[in-house]
């Protein structure tokens, strides 16, 4: 007798028991939702009552329709019906680590279905809290093909693969799988089309700086603007042309430095992958003075001399994005006094959502021109390779940004791919770096304002070797236009 006692009041306790674990009724349910939420209180055992439950519950009230679908699951040993049901409420409270392992388990309950693979890459493309959403639709693409390769004519599989493509930044190939959606009787959803429109883009900016220059007679004073257009075609090519003007007032003894640039590029890309082609062409001229010793004091005649020199950059760079972004370039330049080359490689990889750290590795190498011509093997600095490096940051919410870079080590007549800029004729840099703060007010037009710091050696020839500093500041507008069909 006292054991049936025993167990009679285990058995009424167990219906309180589970009450507790339930989430309070809301306020705003409606009959159905307070019939099943008080069945599962009288008979906590019956897996129908709980299955009522979660269906009352629906989207309106995902905590209630979690705590209704795991308690089913339980009484049930796992089943497709109870675990996947899990996933989108989850997703909407932000369990994303308790939605992905919902959609694992029930994937792995019957490896065939399509749309449990469907339902695993919705769960897997949205990122945690330390990951980066081109990564997550990196791992969520994996399960997208499995689907299509179970059900290839199946138009939710199609439409699975559009998002997917979509989000990797494949758009022709998301358009494809959107129209074959549609043939098959598929709907997509009426964003979807439009998002994966063929979309061209046309973009344009100018800027101005002013900047502080070391010379051998002290530090010049100079302003630099610029010029930019391009053209995007339909997110597969890309077309762009840079003119840029400097002019550097030097201190008495020498005459200002006049500098014109003109570059030209031509990009594919395509699916986060890409490559592109530069050409740039830089004018140069200044006025060299000469006169017996001591002509630069008081009095003194003093002729002067225009010298003009040109050099040509013909390089390129191919990119690729996958957990990290990896680029690798190259360039090859001419100049009236000798030539060079470079050749550099560079990775980026999101720590958060709206971080991304990146680093870089770089050798530039110059051979006089007089090596050159008489066939010599280049000896001290002339021709031989200088490593650097350099480390970057970047943060970046909707309407603003700010990017910050270190650059460490020997560099001579480099050119920078990502933003071309005045690259000096006669010194080396040896290190330096830069912020820049962008804004954008509205979606077609973007502000930005930045200061950069160039460590200058003086040249070799001169009468000592020294490191110099170099002063950027810059203000710059951009504006894009978007051509849809």
């Amino acid at each position: 007798m006292r054991l049936r006692m025993i167990t009679l009041c285990c058995m009424l306790a167990a219906p309180a028991a589970w009450a507790a674990d339930l989430p309070p009724l809301p306020a705003d349910a409606d009959e159905a939702l307070k019939a099943a939420h008080a069945d599962v209180q009288r008979f906590p055992q019956d897996y129908g009552a709980w299955v009522a439950l979660a269906r009352a519950a629906g989207d309106a009230h995902p905590d209630l329709a979690i705590a209704a679908w795991t308690e089913a699951e339980a009484l049930s040993g796992g089943n497709i019906e109870t675990t996947a049901n899990q996933v989108m409420p989850r997703l909407s409270v932000g369990d994303v680590a308790g939605a992905q392992d919902a959609a694992a388990r029930a994937a792995a309950l019957d490896p065939t279905r399509a749309d449990l693979k469907l339902l695993r890459a919705e769960a897997l493309r949205h990122a945690e809290g330390k990951g980066s959403l081109y990564r997550a639709a990196i791992r969520a693409h994996g399960p997208t093909q499995e689907a299509y390769a179970l059900d290839p004519a199946s138009p939710e599989v199609w439409c699975g693969l559009g998002w997917s493509r979509l989000r990797l930044g494949n758009t022709v190939g998301a358009r494809k799988a959107f129209d074959e959606a549609a043939a098959l009787g598929g709907d997509c959803g009426g964003s979807a089309t439009e998002a994966a429109g063929l979309v061209h883009r046309l973009y344009a900016s100018t800027w101005a700086s002013g900047l502080r220059y070391p010379t051998l007679t002290g530090l010049g004073v100079g302003v630099s603007g610029g010029v930019h257009a391009g053209a995007t075609l339909a997110d597969l090519a890309s077309l762009g042309a840079t003119v840029r003007g400097t002019r550097i007032a030097t201190p008495p003894g020498a005459g200002p430095v006049r500098q014109k640039e003109l570059w030209a590029s031509a990009s594919v890309h395509h699916a986060g992958a890409g490559a592109q082609a530069m050409v740039g062409r830089l004018s140069l001229s200044s006025s060299a003075f000469s006169g017996p010793p001591g002509a630069f004091g008081p009095g003194a005649q003093i002729s002067s001399e225009v010298i003009e020199e040109t050099a040509t950059v013909v390089g390129g760079r191919l990119w690729g994005s996958w957990w990290a972004s990896v680029g690798l370039e190259g360039a090859r330049s001419v100049y009236d006094d000798g030539a060079g080359w470079q050749a550099a490689l560079s990775a980026s990889l999101p720590v958060l959502e709206p971080l991304t750290l990146g680093a870089r590795a770089q050798l530039t190498a110059f051979t006089d021109a007089e090596d050159i011509t008489e066939g010599l093997v280049a000896t001290g600095e002339s021709g031989q390779p200088l490593l650097s490096g350099a480390v970057s940051g970047a943060w970046h919410q909707a309407r603003w940004g700010v990017s910050a870079e270190a650059r460490f080590g020997p560099e001579i007549r480099p050119v920078r791919f990502d933003d071309a800029y005045v690259w000096n004729l006669s010194q080396r840099l040896v290190g330096g770096g830069g912020v820049t703060l962008s804004l954008r007010p509205k979606d077609a037009l973007s502000l930005s304002a930045g200061y950069q710091l160039n460590l200058i050696r003086t040249p070799l020839d001169a009468p000592t070797v020294d490191i110099e500093s170099q002063h950027t500041l810059t203000l710059g507008i951009a504006g894009q236009w978007e051509i849809r069909r």
